[in-house]
C-alpha cells in the first residue's frame, strides 16, 4: 500500500487533474538516496503522475517544486522506506524543476520532462499537424506558450498565450523537412513559468 506524505500544497488545481479522477494515470517512479534523485531527469506523459521513493534508511528527503514553479507541491518530510505520490496529474507540456528542500546545497535537484504530443508525426506538404501542449484547456490566468524552430533553424516564440490544449501547424506552402515543437506552461498573474519541454519533432515530406 502506498504511504503517503502528511502534506502537499497544490496550486493550479484547473489546469490538474486530482488524484481522484487520476487513478487509472500511468505513474512514473523516482528513487530519492543520498543524495540524488533517480532518473535526475524523469519523462511524464501528459496526464501521468509521480511515485517517489525514499530509499536512504535513517534519511529524510522532500520533493519539493521550485519557487517559480506555476504549479507547487511538497511532499513534507518523506521519512527512509516512505513514499510520496503526487497528488495531481501533470496535463500540461513543460519542464518542472524540483529538489529535496533538505538537502538543496548538496545538489539534491531534479526535473520532471512532460513534452508535447503530435498528430500525424509525418506527411506531405499541406498536411495540418496537431501540435498537443496539454491535457485540458488552461483556465483562470494559466496560459501555455509555443516555441517552433524551423528546418536547419533554431526555437521561436511561435503562439504565446494561448489557453487551447492543442494548436494546428499548417504545412502548406512550406518547405519540406524536420520541424520542431516545445511548449510551457505560465502564470500570468506572477510571472511563473516552467522551462520548455524538449522538442517534438514533426516531418513534412516532398
Amino acid at each position: 500500500m502506498l504511504r503517503f506524505a502528511r502534506r502537499a500544497v497544490l496550486i493550479g488545481l484547473p489546469l490538474v487533474v486530482v488524484l481522484q479522477s487520476s487513478a487509472l494515470a500511468a505513474t512514473v517512479g523516482v528513487s530519492m538516496t543520498n543524495f540524488v534523485f533517480t532518473p535526475k531527469t524523469a519523462t511524464v506523459k501528459q496526464g501521468n503522475t509521480v511515485l517517489w521513493t525514499n530509499n536512504t534508511p535513517g534519511t529524510n528527503h522532500t520533493s519539493t517544486s521550485d519557487s517559480t514553479s506555476p504549479i507547487s507541491w511538497d511532499s513534507g518530510s518523506v521519512p527512509g522506506g516512505g513514499t510520496f505520490l503526487l497528488p495531481f496529474a501533470l496535463n500540461a507540456a513543460g519542464s518542472y524543476p524540483y529538489h529535496c528542500s533538505f538537502h538543496f546545497g548538496l545538489g539534491m535537484v531534479g526535473t520532471l520532462s512532460v513534452p508535447v504530443k503530435a498528430s500525424p508525426g509525418s506527411g506531405p506538404i499541406g498536411t495540418v499537424f496537431s501540435i498537443i501542449v496539454a491535457q485540458t484547456n488552461a483556465s483562470g490566468t494559466f496560459v501555455y506558450d509555443i516555441q517552433k524552430m524551423n528546418p536547419g533553424g533554431s526555437f521561436v516564440d511561435w503562439m504565446v498565450g494561448v489557453t487551447a490544449k492543442s494548436v494546428n501547424f499548417d504545412s502548406t506552402g512550406l518547405p519540406a523537412g524536420t520541424y520542431q515543437f516545445r511548449a510551457r506552461l505560465r502564470d500570468t498573474s506572477t510571472g511563473n513559468a516552467t522551462g520548455y519541454s524538449k522538442g517534438k519533432k514533426v516531418t513534412v515530406t516532398p
